[in-house]
């Protein structure tokens, strides 16, 4: 249980009286106690359109829910009308439909949350916010969802021509769109134009979240097929995952994306020698600096060359996802992240983590860029290497008679070719348990 300063979460005592006294709601206990507002923090750099001035508003009427930290509180009853009252001088286009809904004596909950990535990827840890409110609190409890991260023109055009088919093929708009009853989206469009105004849209969702939840909640067969009928980048995170933590050996995983991985820091390892070896890790990553992108996923490979290599991974659903010079942008990150002193570090052969004051010298490495994708196994990897230069590229296909998992790997320089052979041969020899890929 939580044992936070109440001032800015819920404390152990909180939770047990929300147990024992309130029966388990938390809107109750919320609204009796008043702990804190709910406070939505925005990075300077993200600051558009009116996102701030949204903000401003739902932490004047708003009381926070459980802890600061998360991107949604309760405007309670008596506070509503005036804040939609207020809603409407900011966004004059309200029409009165919206407004007459809105503008009602009971309780609502405001979520607010970027929601896409600077290149307009969803961000997938924002798909489960408004699950976890519908879990939290209730799934008949109104929800006001505004949304303030880049949009692309594509998933624009969706959700104006048919909102229903967005909400069908993407993850974080099906979230949306199945569990709020207003909605308002207010983003930068990509790609930029001359125009810097942010697109708006101001959406009575209500009949739409009925919709959703009307076909989700069809009787089904209940002899479910144990494959899957969709695969996504996060099956690719995984096979990366799988191949240099279970087949590849001598290797260290200094970062994964997720599902299941760690974006709090990144760690390099210096040596597999549990008496020479130390981790150092960084706990502040930026996302991206000049020229540069995080990778998804960072391993370090033993043994190949005569130094420790550093691979940089960069997964994607489809090869045309891939950036433009995406292999360079890969190793840039990290050399420059090695080019900072270590957070804190530790021998491999303790628990101990202490501050650092090591220089890793960039020199100890090697660098190699990756990029790994789904393309069906008659697909030219040379097809797309001009444009990411990536020294590996991976594709992988599944069989859908075998549900096994085919591999076609290439390098496209003198690194990437030793790297890719040495992976193949490792794939094709592989003594894992975990025996799902073949080699094309």
């Amino acid at each position: 249980m939580s044992a936070t300063n109440s001032s800015n979460s819920y404390n152990q005592e909180d939770w047990i009286s929300i147990r024992d006294d309130y029966f388990g709601d938390i809107l109750s206990f919320a609204k009796q106690n008043n702990r804190f507002s709910f406070i939505k923090k925005i990075a300077q750099k993200s600051i558009t359109g009116h996102n701030k001035d949204f903000a401003n508003l739902t932490t004047k009427y708003s009381i926070g829910i459980a802890s600061k930290d998360l991107p949604f509180g309760l405007i309670p009853s008596y506070n509503r009308i005036a804040f939609a009252n207020e809603l409407r001088s900011i966004y004059p286009k309200i029409d009165e439909g919206f407004y007459n809904n809105l503008a009602i004596e009971k309780d609502l909950i405001v979520c607010m949350f970027k929601g896409f990535k600077p290149h307009g990827d969803d961000a997938r840890p924002d798909r489960g916010i408004l699950p976890l409110i519908a879990m939290l609190i209730s799934e008949t409890i109104e929800i006001f969802t505004f949304v303030y991260g880049e949009m692309t023109s594509s998933t624009l055009q969706k959700l104006d021509n048919n909102i229903l088919s967005l909400a069908n093929g993407n993850g974080l708009w099906s979230a949306i769109i199945s569990l709020s009853d207003f909605i308002i989206l207010d983003a930068p469009k990509i790609p930029k134009t001359t125009d810097k105004s942010n697109v708006i849209r101001i959406i009575q969702n209500k009949s739409n979240k009925l919709n959703t939840l009307a076909s989700k909640s069809k009787n089904k067969n209940m002899l479910i097929s144990p494959y899957p009928t969709h695969y996504t980048e996060n099956d690719i995170d995984s096979f990366i995952h799988i191949i240099f933590n279970y087949i590849i050996p001598d290797t260290f995983e200094g970062f994964c994306n997720p599902p299941g991985g760690d974006w709090s820091g990144i760690s390099i390892l210096d040596n597999l020698d549990s008496k020479l070896g130390t981790e150092f890790r960084w706990l502040t990553l930026p996302r991206v600096s000049v020229n540069s992108k995080r990778p998804d996923h960072i391993t370090v490979l033993f043994n190949l060359f005569e130094k420790p290599l550093i691979i940089c991974t960069e997964s994607k659903e489809i090869a045309r996802n891939l950036e433009t010079d995406i292999g360079s942008a890969l190793k840039k990150y990290i050399y420059d992240l090695l080019q900072y002193t270590p957070s804190v570090e530790r021998k491999i052969n303790s628990n101990t983590w202490v501050i650092s004051t090591s220089t890793v010298n960039v020199s100890e490495f090697i660098f190699a860029s990756m990029g790994c994708f789904f393309a069906p196994s008659n697909f030219d990897l040379s097809a797309i290497s001009q444009k990411c230069k990536c020294d590996v590229l991976i594709g992988f296909d599944i069989d859908s008679f075998t549900s096994r998992c085919k591999i076609q790997i290439k390098g496209f320089s003198p690194l990437g070719d030793t790297l890719a052979k040495y992976l193949i041969d490792m794939i094709q020899c592989q003594r894992s348990l975990i025996n799902i890929f073949d080699i094309f």
